[in-house]
């Protein structure tokens, strides 16, 4: 009786046991097929623990509803433990990607203020001291798929953001980010890819004047496959959308970074009542911009009558002597190219192939605003070769623009010369050589120098569309 028993309850058992949804699609003779028994069943389960920002599909009696929330929840863990790509960041909106970003933001802490909400302190994004930055200063969204058209969108976002700061004291507290998503660029989710464009804009620290190490701010670095630091470990570095921040100093940060550079004791003053009377780096710090006027004028007391050949030439061009319109600048420096190219000069073999129309006359008086005048004016040729290579009908094997400044080291040809190779290195990394640069400036100075001694300096940016 007893061994009966049992055996009964051990067959209604197994029989309870092979019936079950999970079990049952695993066994041989279970016609459904395995993935959709088993998503339907960790779709059950997990249904009520999901945090992401997930909106199931279809409804309650849809077929198949289970694996497809399944699979949404399962795009959604991918997307949060490895960071966007491009196919995923296309399909979300400009407000979905920076509600995700400050998310990410939130989440680890990477601010002490953000939105008014006070967030407890967290892992440091710069410096792993367990500090955080004081504030979020703003987040801005490029739309270009361009590496070029990147570029020139974060310079006008820096422009943009040191007109925001301006009139703010110097000296703050805490450091503070401001963030510069790239979205909708393919090349920039490759990492490598990504570390080249931040190198193109170190390189251009020494001639700005508010970005860099001693200055305002400096470069921080965001992307969704950091390597050399796993997420589990430092997640600050891995945002879900490849990211430049703009780190701005506190004042114990610049204090710090300038005596780094140079030290803190500069330069003894002579002939004082205190002989042990020093200088320090903070000391000059609310001279610099006094100096920086003082330099100028001096280049142009000094520099101006090498500026151009002959009073004729200054009357006639306004280099030193007339403000003149943007049209007035244009021709002014057409006509010389013109003048100059009876001769030929190397310097001037890609004047013909200047587009019409396409000239452009900034009016930077800082590297930050002639690199983002530059940038855009390269993005708009580099759309134009592109056009052009896609061209079989036109077999021009180059095409250029114009890029005149009035302001901005109209006196100082090295200093111009140093902005252009700045441009010039990241062009040639950045389009594979496809773009180049020829260098025009008053004083310059050089091998056959007449031919490169523009009434203002320009540059002539040009695309190989066809070697």
């Amino acid at each position: 009786m007893t061994v009966s028993m049992v055996s009964v309850v051990l067959l209604l058992g197994l029989f309870h046991w092979s019936a079950t949804p999970f079990v049952s699609a695993f066994l041989s003779n279970d016609s459904r097929p395995r993935g959709s028994t088993a998503l339907s069943y960790f779709d059950d389960v997990s249904r009520d623990h999901t945090t992401f920002g997930w909106t199931p599909t279809g409804g309650p009696g849809h077929d198949g509803v289970g694996a497809v929330g399944a699979t949404e929840k399962m795009e959604a863990m991918q997307r949060r433990l490895f960071g966007h790509d491009l196919s995923s960041a296309s399909s979300l909106s400009d407000s979905q990607i920076e509600d995700e970003t400050r998310e990410w933001i939130k989440d680890i802490r990477l601010v002490r203020q953000l939105a008014g909400e006070e967030t407890t302190s967290g892992p440091s994004a710069y410096f792993g001291n367990g500090d955080t930055y004081g504030g979020l200063l703003g987040v801005s969204l490029s739309k270009s798929s361009s590496l070029v058209g990147c570029l020139a969108s974060f310079w006008r976002s820096v422009v943009s953001f040191i007109d925001d700061i301006a009139d703010e004291a110097d000296k703050v507290e805490h450091s503070r980010l401001f963030l510069q998503i790239f979205p909708q660029c393919e090349q920039l989710y490759d990492y490598d890819i990504f570390t080249l464009l931040k190198s193109a804009v170190e390189f251009c620290q020494d001639s700005c004047t508010h970005y860099g190490h001693g200055k305002r701010f400096k470069l921080a670095l965001y992307h969704p496959r950091y390597e050399n630091a796993p997420k589990m470990i430092y997640p600050e570095h891995h945002s879900p959308f490849p990211s430049l921040g703009l780190h701005v100093f506190s004042e114990a940060e610049a204090r710090a970074d300038n005596d780094d550079e140079g030290g803190d004791e500069i330069v003894r003053i002579g002939e004082t009542e205190d002989p042990k009377e020093e200088i320090t780096s903070s000391d000059i710090a609310d001279h610099v911009t006094h100096l920086s006027k003082k330099k100028e004028s001096l280049e142009k007391l000094f520099n101006s009558p090498a500026a151009v050949s002959s009073v004729a030439d200054s009357r006639a061009f306004g280099h030193t002597h007339q403000v003149l319109s943007s049209e007035d600048v244009i021709a002014a420096s057409s006509q010389w190219i013109v003048d100059r190219s009876s001769e030929s000069p190397p310097s001037l073999k890609y004047m013909d192939t200047l587009i019409d129309d396409m000239a452009k006359v900034s009016d930077a008086t800082t590297a930050e605003q002639a690199y983002a005048d530059i940038w855009e004016q390269i993005s708009i040729l580099y759309d134009a070769g592109k056009e052009n290579v896609h061209n079989a009908e036109r077999e021009v094997e180059v095409i250029s623009s114009l890029f005149i400044v009035e302001k901005y080291a109209s006196y100082n040809a090295s200093e111009f010369k140093r902005f252009a190779v700045t441009v010039n290195a990241a062009l040639k990394h950045l389009t594979g050589g496809k773009m180049f640069l020829e260098l025009f400036h008053p004083e310059y100075v050089g091998a056959k120098h007449a031919s490169r001694r523009s009434p203002y300096p320009m540059i002539q940016i040009c695309y190989r569309v066809r070697t």
